[in-house]
């Protein structure tokens, strides 16, 4: 970039003949150091001049065009609101922070009236949690922007659950039931077919009466993976559950989790949950297992 230094000073003193050159010269660099493009800088460089005091050159807030931003900023203890807009000073790009909360806005339509302003994404003060700023009151993606996947390693603390599909490679513990499935009532039976207690899946059984029942699981395909079937014996008689007839594998999630292609007991009292984790494998927790 061009500055202005004198070409030609000992050219133009007293004494000295005028000539043209000299003075051209001298013109020449004053027009290069007010060209639009290419001209003086102001950065305090040698010919480019000082730099210039922002501060004091400038009131209000410094516009774009020399480096500034689009509207005013402003930092208060109080929300922006709709009327907090062109009118005000405010643009698009505006930041307002409420020092009394913490929480910052920024303005995405500064429309006369109708001003458009968004809370920022806060970190709470310890740094170590997105704080939404109030109990229930902002949700995570919508029904139709959908977020992908959720990793979490530790604890989701869910008041309800409402999942398309889901599977469980643990234990489920807990002192509430799956107020979801529909309840089968089931009279006492000597034997249930497979194919009967195949349709039992994704409800809660609840055998009633003093005979003592079998059910004969199905034989399991990749497809009835997920499939979940909650057995409540309220009966006074003990529940069998036939792994072999369909040469099945059940491994029981209770003390130490052990995997088996007998038939298991599950006593009067008992509550148990059996989920099928792959064709012809299920898994089996609960109380009342034997």
């Amino acid at each position: 970039m061009a500055g202005y230094t004198r070409q030609s000073a000992s050219s133009i003193a007293n004494g000295v003949a005028i000539s043209a050159v000299p003075l051209n010269n001298e013109f020449n660099a004053l027009l290069a150091a007010f060209d639009a493009s290419s001209g003086h800088q102001h950065d305090g460089t040698t010919g480019d001049g000082p730099k210039i005091a922002l501060a004091t050159c400038t009131s209000g807030f410094l516009p774009v065009n020399q480096g500034g931003v689009a509207g005013l900023n402003n930092v208060t203890t109080s929300n922006p609101g709709v009327n907090n807009d062109t009118d005000e000073s405010y643009n698009i790009g505006s930041f307002w922070g409420n020092s009394s909360t913490d929480r910052g806005y920024l303005c995405y339509d500064a429309t006369d009236g109708s001003a458009v302003w968004k809370e920022l994404v806060h970190i709470n003060a310890a740094g170590n949690a997105i704080d939404p700023g109030a109990d229930n009151t902002v949700d995570l993606g919508t029904s139709s922007n959908q977020f992908k996947d959720l990793y979490i390693n530790g604890t989701a603390n869910i008041d309800a659950l409402a999942a398309d599909a889901a599977t469980v490679t643990g234990i489920i513990t807990g002192s509430g039931g799956i107020t979801s499935f529909i309840n089968i009532q089931a009279s006492a039976s000597s034997s249930v077919a497979a194919s009967t207690f195949a349709g039992y899946a994704n409800k809660r059984v609840i055998l009633t009466g003093s005979t003592a029942a079998t059910y004969i699981l199905p034989d399991a395909v990749v497809g009835d993976v997920g499939k979940t079937w909650v057995i409540c014996n309220a009966s006074s008689a003990a529940i069998t559950l036939d792994v072999d007839t369909n040469s099945q594998t059940v491994t029981k999630l209770v003390g130490s989790a052990s995997a088996t292609t007998s038939d298991i007991t599950i006593a009067s009292g008992g509550v148990v949950d059996l989920v099928c984790t792959a064709a012809d494998n299920y898994i089996l927790y609960g109380s009342g297992i034997a």
